[in-house]
Protein backbone atom coordinates (compact mmCIF):
# COMPACT_ATOMS: atom_id res chain seq x y z
CA UNK A 1 0.00 0.00 0.00
CA UNK A 2 1.56 3.45 -1.19
CA UNK A 3 2.76 5.70 2.04
CA UNK A 4 -0.54 8.47 2.54
CA UNK A 5 0.19 11.73 4.11
CA UNK A 6 -0.82 12.34 8.13
CA UNK A 7 -0.37 16.01 7.82
CA UNK A 8 -3.00 18.23 6.33
CA UNK A 9 -2.64 21.66 6.05
CA UNK A 10 -6.41 22.83 4.78
CA UNK A 11 -6.69 26.85 4.42
CA UNK A 12 -8.07 29.25 4.97
CA UNK A 13 -6.89 30.36 1.39
CA UNK A 14 -4.72 33.90 1.49
CA UNK A 15 -4.00 33.06 5.15
CA UNK A 16 -0.55 32.68 5.20
CA UNK A 17 -0.84 28.43 3.91
CA UNK A 18 2.36 28.89 1.41
CA UNK A 19 4.63 29.77 4.06
CA UNK A 20 3.41 27.37 6.49
CA UNK A 21 3.71 25.07 4.14
CA UNK A 22 7.31 25.73 3.33
CA UNK A 23 8.39 26.07 6.52
CA UNK A 24 6.69 22.72 7.42
CA UNK A 25 8.58 21.21 4.58
CA UNK A 26 12.31 22.03 6.00
CA UNK A 27 11.62 20.49 9.29
CA UNK A 28 13.84 17.35 8.64
CA UNK A 29 11.21 15.19 9.59
CA UNK A 30 8.42 16.15 7.45
CA UNK A 31 8.50 15.63 3.27
CA UNK A 32 5.73 17.79 2.01
CA UNK A 33 4.38 17.05 -0.82
CA UNK A 34 5.90 18.33 -4.61
CA UNK A 35 3.01 20.26 -5.54
CA UNK A 36 1.38 22.32 -3.23
CA UNK A 37 -2.63 22.04 -3.51
CA UNK A 38 -2.78 18.57 -4.58
CA UNK A 39 -6.65 18.78 -4.58
CA UNK A 40 -6.71 15.02 -4.30
CA UNK A 41 -9.66 15.30 -1.91
CA UNK A 42 -11.97 17.60 -2.88
CA UNK A 43 -12.99 15.94 -5.64
CA UNK A 44 -16.24 18.13 -6.00
CA UNK A 45 -14.18 20.98 -7.14
CA UNK A 46 -12.04 18.90 -9.72
CA UNK A 47 -13.70 19.77 -13.10
CA UNK A 48 -10.78 21.00 -15.16
CA UNK A 49 -10.03 18.73 -18.70
CA UNK A 50 -6.20 18.33 -18.39
CA UNK A 51 -6.12 19.32 -22.22
CA UNK A 52 -7.76 22.22 -21.96
CA UNK A 53 -6.91 23.67 -18.78
CA UNK A 54 -3.30 22.88 -18.17
CA UNK A 55 -2.63 25.70 -15.61
CA UNK A 56 -5.44 24.44 -13.32
CA UNK A 57 -4.92 22.92 -10.18
CA UNK A 58 -8.17 21.50 -10.35
CA UNK A 59 -7.61 18.29 -12.10
CA UNK A 60 -9.08 14.83 -11.21
CA UNK A 61 -6.19 13.30 -10.16
CA UNK A 62 -5.45 9.49 -9.27
CA UNK A 63 -4.30 7.66 -6.22
CA UNK A 64 -1.10 6.82 -8.03
CA UNK A 65 -0.25 10.12 -9.41
CA UNK A 66 -1.19 11.52 -5.59
CA UNK A 67 1.08 9.24 -4.24
CA UNK A 68 3.73 9.60 -6.38
CA UNK A 69 3.73 13.53 -5.06
CA UNK A 70 5.90 11.84 -1.65
CA UNK A 71 7.96 10.49 -3.74
CA UNK A 72 11.67 10.28 -2.12
CA UNK A 73 10.57 10.58 1.92
CA UNK A 74 12.89 8.70 4.21
CA UNK A 75 12.07 6.64 6.50
CA UNK A 76 10.20 7.84 9.42
CA UNK A 77 9.14 11.30 8.16
CA UNK A 78 5.62 12.28 8.43
CA UNK A 79 4.31 12.83 5.23
CA UNK A 80 2.32 16.36 4.74
CA UNK A 81 0.29 18.60 2.15
CA UNK A 82 -0.94 22.03 1.56
CA UNK A 83 -4.81 22.52 -0.27
CA UNK A 84 -6.47 25.31 0.89
CA UNK A 85 -9.76 24.45 -1.16
CA UNK A 86 -10.28 21.44 1.54
CA UNK A 87 -11.61 23.95 3.83
CA UNK A 88 -14.65 24.54 1.11
CA UNK A 89 -15.27 21.19 0.30
CA UNK A 90 -18.40 19.51 1.55
CA UNK A 91 -16.34 15.79 0.99
CA UNK A 92 -12.82 16.57 1.86
CA UNK A 93 -13.02 16.16 5.87
CA UNK A 94 -14.88 12.99 5.66
CA UNK A 95 -13.03 11.63 2.44
CA UNK A 96 -9.09 13.06 4.73
CA UNK A 97 -10.60 10.94 7.88
CA UNK A 98 -11.31 7.81 6.04
CA UNK A 99 -7.64 7.53 4.25
CA UNK A 100 -5.97 8.55 7.42
CA UNK A 101 -7.92 8.98 10.49
CA UNK A 102 -5.17 9.83 12.81
CA UNK A 103 -4.16 12.64 10.60
CA UNK A 104 -2.91 15.66 12.33
CA UNK A 105 -5.29 19.14 10.35
CA UNK A 106 -3.77 22.55 10.72
CA UNK A 107 -6.39 25.39 9.43
CA UNK A 108 -5.93 29.33 9.26
CA UNK A 109 -8.07 32.13 9.40
CA UNK A 110 -7.85 35.39 8.56
CA UNK A 111 -9.79 38.69 9.78
CA UNK A 112 -12.87 38.93 7.19
CA UNK A 113 -12.10 42.00 5.23
CA UNK A 114 -8.97 41.79 4.97
CA UNK A 115 -9.10 38.23 3.26
CA UNK A 116 -11.91 39.13 0.92
CA UNK A 117 -9.59 41.89 -0.18
CA UNK A 118 -6.73 39.59 -0.70
CA UNK A 119 -8.84 37.05 -1.87
CA UNK A 120 -10.40 38.79 -4.67
CA UNK A 121 -6.76 39.76 -6.06
CA UNK A 122 -5.85 36.46 -6.24
CA UNK A 123 -8.84 35.46 -8.51
CA UNK A 124 -7.90 38.23 -10.99
CA UNK A 125 -4.80 36.31 -11.01
CA UNK A 126 -6.05 33.16 -11.21
CA UNK A 127 -6.92 31.67 -15.04
CA UNK A 128 -9.95 32.33 -15.75
CA UNK A 129 -11.16 29.05 -15.32
CA UNK A 130 -10.55 29.14 -11.70
CA UNK A 131 -10.62 32.84 -11.51
CA UNK A 132 -12.49 36.61 -11.46
CA UNK A 133 -13.05 38.72 -14.49
CA UNK A 134 -14.64 41.63 -12.69
CA UNK A 135 -11.69 44.07 -11.27
CA UNK A 136 -13.76 46.42 -9.00
CA UNK A 137 -14.27 44.35 -5.67
CA UNK A 138 -17.71 46.03 -4.47
CA UNK A 139 -19.37 45.11 -8.45
CA UNK A 140 -18.16 41.59 -7.76
CA UNK A 141 -20.29 41.69 -4.35
CA UNK A 142 -22.59 42.91 -5.47
CA UNK A 143 -22.73 40.45 -7.97
CA UNK A 144 -23.11 37.64 -5.73
CA UNK A 145 -26.65 36.93 -6.06
CA UNK A 146 -26.65 36.24 -9.63
CA UNK A 147 -23.79 34.43 -9.49
CA UNK A 148 -25.70 32.20 -7.31
CA UNK A 149 -28.92 31.45 -9.48
CA UNK A 150 -26.48 30.66 -12.24
CA UNK A 151 -25.81 34.17 -14.15
CA UNK A 152 -22.83 36.64 -14.55
CA UNK A 153 -19.97 34.35 -14.32
CA UNK A 154 -17.16 34.91 -16.00
CA UNK A 155 -17.08 32.63 -19.75
CA UNK A 156 -15.13 29.65 -19.10
CA UNK A 157 -15.32 29.76 -15.02
CA UNK A 158 -15.54 25.82 -14.01
CA UNK A 159 -15.47 27.11 -10.27
CA UNK A 160 -18.13 29.89 -9.81
CA UNK A 161 -19.02 28.58 -5.98
CA UNK A 162 -14.93 30.35 -5.47
CA UNK A 163 -16.87 33.84 -5.96
CA UNK A 164 -19.14 33.65 -3.38
CA UNK A 165 -16.79 36.32 -1.32
CA UNK A 166 -18.94 37.03 1.61
CA UNK A 167 -21.51 34.05 1.82
CA UNK A 168 -19.42 30.63 1.57
CA UNK A 169 -16.09 32.04 1.86
CA UNK A 170 -17.21 33.74 4.86
CA UNK A 171 -19.00 30.92 6.25
CA UNK A 172 -15.45 30.19 8.90
CA UNK A 173 -17.63 28.08 11.54
CA UNK A 174 -19.20 25.86 8.97
CA UNK A 175 -15.34 25.50 7.55
CA UNK A 176 -14.74 24.74 10.58
CA UNK A 177 -17.58 22.48 11.59
CA UNK A 178 -17.05 19.59 8.85
CA UNK A 179 -13.50 19.02 10.09
CA UNK A 180 -14.46 18.87 13.75
CA UNK A 181 -17.03 16.47 12.58
CA UNK A 182 -14.71 14.04 11.33
CA UNK A 183 -11.68 14.22 13.60
CA UNK A 184 -11.09 14.42 17.49
CA UNK A 185 -10.14 18.14 19.04
CA UNK A 186 -6.94 17.18 19.60
CA UNK A 187 -5.91 16.39 15.91
CA UNK A 188 -7.09 19.67 15.12
CA UNK A 189 -4.85 23.19 15.04
CA UNK A 190 -6.81 26.69 14.13
CA UNK A 191 -4.60 29.03 13.90
CA UNK A 192 -5.28 33.10 12.95
CA UNK A 193 -3.45 34.65 10.16
CA UNK A 194 -2.41 37.63 12.38
CA UNK A 195 -0.77 35.74 15.03
CA UNK A 196 1.23 33.61 12.42
CA UNK A 197 2.39 37.46 11.09
CA UNK A 198 3.04 38.96 14.32
CA UNK A 199 4.86 35.16 15.77
CA UNK A 200 5.77 33.14 12.67
CA UNK A 201 8.80 31.11 15.24
CA UNK A 202 5.98 31.04 18.35
CA UNK A 203 3.27 29.83 15.54
CA UNK A 204 5.78 27.34 14.34
CA UNK A 205 6.57 25.80 17.58
CA UNK A 206 3.06 25.18 18.11
CA UNK A 207 2.60 23.65 14.63
CA UNK A 208 5.36 21.41 14.85
CA UNK A 209 4.15 20.44 18.48
CA UNK A 210 1.01 19.32 17.27
CA UNK A 211 2.54 17.82 14.32
CA UNK A 212 4.66 15.18 16.73
CA UNK A 213 8.05 16.86 15.41
CA UNK A 214 10.73 18.69 16.96
CA UNK A 215 9.61 21.76 18.15
CA UNK A 216 12.48 23.41 18.66
CA UNK A 217 13.65 23.50 14.60
CA UNK A 218 14.28 27.18 13.13
CA UNK A 219 12.77 26.90 9.46
CA UNK A 220 14.56 29.75 7.50
CA UNK A 221 11.83 32.65 7.55
CA UNK A 222 12.32 33.85 4.30
CA UNK A 223 10.23 36.21 1.99
CA UNK A 224 6.89 34.70 0.81
CA UNK A 225 3.61 36.05 -1.16
CA UNK A 226 2.99 39.91 -0.96
CA UNK A 227 -0.65 40.89 -0.22
CA UNK A 228 -1.74 43.89 -1.98
CA UNK A 229 -0.87 43.66 -5.48
CA UNK A 230 -3.22 43.44 -8.50
CA UNK A 231 -2.23 42.32 -12.10
CA UNK A 232 -1.53 45.60 -14.46
CA UNK A 233 -0.62 43.08 -17.21
CA UNK A 234 -2.40 40.02 -17.79
CA UNK A 235 -0.33 39.84 -20.93
CA UNK A 236 2.94 39.75 -19.39
CA UNK A 237 1.70 37.91 -16.57
CA UNK A 238 0.95 34.83 -19.13
CA UNK A 239 4.76 35.47 -20.90
CA UNK A 240 6.08 34.92 -17.45
CA UNK A 241 4.28 31.95 -16.94
CA UNK A 242 4.97 30.29 -19.87
CA UNK A 243 8.98 31.39 -19.21
CA UNK A 244 8.86 29.58 -15.76
CA UNK A 245 6.82 26.48 -16.76
CA UNK A 246 8.94 26.10 -20.39
CA UNK A 247 5.76 26.35 -22.26
CA UNK A 248 5.47 26.56 -25.64
CA UNK A 249 8.55 27.55 -27.15
CA UNK A 250 10.53 27.94 -24.30
CA UNK A 251 10.15 24.08 -23.32
CA UNK A 252 13.59 23.84 -25.07
CA UNK A 253 15.09 26.79 -22.98
CA UNK A 254 13.87 26.06 -19.26
CA UNK A 255 16.04 22.81 -19.09
CA UNK A 256 19.19 24.92 -19.72
CA UNK A 257 18.32 27.74 -17.44
CA UNK A 258 18.05 24.79 -15.02
CA UNK A 259 21.38 23.48 -15.65
CA UNK A 260 23.35 26.76 -14.97
CA UNK A 261 21.45 28.76 -12.60
CA UNK A 262 20.30 28.27 -9.06
CA UNK A 263 17.06 27.46 -8.19
CA UNK A 264 17.60 30.37 -5.40
CA UNK A 265 18.80 32.73 -7.89
CA UNK A 266 15.89 31.58 -10.67
CA UNK A 267 13.73 32.21 -7.80
CA UNK A 268 14.61 35.82 -7.11
CA UNK A 269 14.89 36.85 -10.56
CA UNK A 270 11.02 35.37 -11.36
CA UNK A 271 9.93 37.29 -8.45
CA UNK A 272 11.23 40.51 -9.44
CA UNK A 273 10.18 40.05 -13.14
CA UNK A 274 6.57 39.60 -11.74
CA UNK A 275 6.92 42.42 -9.16
CA UNK A 276 8.15 44.80 -11.66
CA UNK A 277 6.35 43.51 -15.05
CA UNK A 278 3.12 42.14 -14.51
CA UNK A 279 1.95 43.43 -10.33
CA UNK A 280 1.23 47.29 -8.85
CA UNK A 281 -0.11 48.16 -5.68
CA UNK A 282 -3.70 47.44 -5.33
CA UNK A 283 -5.68 50.58 -4.17
CA UNK A 284 -6.62 50.61 -0.14
CA UNK A 285 -10.47 49.19 0.38
CA UNK A 286 -12.85 51.84 1.43
CA UNK A 287 -14.04 51.89 4.78
CA UNK A 288 -17.91 51.11 3.87
CA UNK A 289 -16.96 48.13 1.46
CA UNK A 290 -14.61 46.87 4.50
CA UNK A 291 -17.77 47.41 6.86
CA UNK A 292 -19.90 45.72 4.81
CA UNK A 293 -18.15 42.71 4.77
CA UNK A 294 -17.17 42.66 8.50
CA UNK A 295 -21.02 42.77 8.83
CA UNK A 296 -21.85 40.16 6.98
CA UNK A 297 -18.89 38.32 8.53
CA UNK A 298 -19.84 38.79 11.91
CA UNK A 299 -22.06 35.96 12.98
CA UNK A 300 -19.26 33.67 11.56
CA UNK A 301 -16.58 35.38 13.24
CA UNK A 302 -18.36 35.08 17.19
CA UNK A 303 -19.18 31.42 15.99
CA UNK A 304 -15.86 30.95 15.15
CA UNK A 305 -14.85 32.41 18.29
CA UNK A 306 -16.45 30.12 20.22
CA UNK A 307 -15.49 27.10 19.01
CA UNK A 308 -11.62 27.95 19.10
CA UNK A 309 -12.18 29.58 22.57
CA UNK A 310 -10.96 32.72 21.33
CA UNK A 311 -12.81 36.19 21.05
CA UNK A 312 -12.26 37.37 17.75
CA UNK A 313 -14.78 40.13 17.62
CA UNK A 314 -12.35 41.93 20.12
CA UNK A 315 -9.40 40.27 18.23
CA UNK A 316 -10.49 41.42 14.73
CA UNK A 317 -11.73 44.94 16.17
CA UNK A 318 -15.54 44.26 15.22
CA UNK A 319 -16.50 46.82 17.55
CA UNK A 320 -20.32 47.82 17.04
CA UNK A 321 -22.95 46.36 13.89
CA UNK A 322 -20.18 46.68 11.65
CA UNK A 323 -16.56 46.74 12.91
Amino acid sequence: MSPRPSLFLVGHSKSGTTALADFLGQHPDVHMARVKEPNHFCPDFCRADPARHPESAFRPQTDAAYAALFDGAAPGQRLGEASAAYLYSAEAAARIAAAAPDARIVMVFREPASFVRSYHLQLLKNPVCEGETVGDLAQAIALEPERRAGRAIPEGCLLPEFLHYTTDRLAYDAHYDRFAAAFPPEQILALTYEQFRADNAGTMRRVFAHVGVDPSFAPDFGEHNRGGQRVKSKGRQGLLRRISHGEGVFATVKPLVKAVVPQRLRRTALRGAYRTLVFEPAPPMPAALRDEIRARARPHVAALGERMGRDLLVEWGYDGAGG
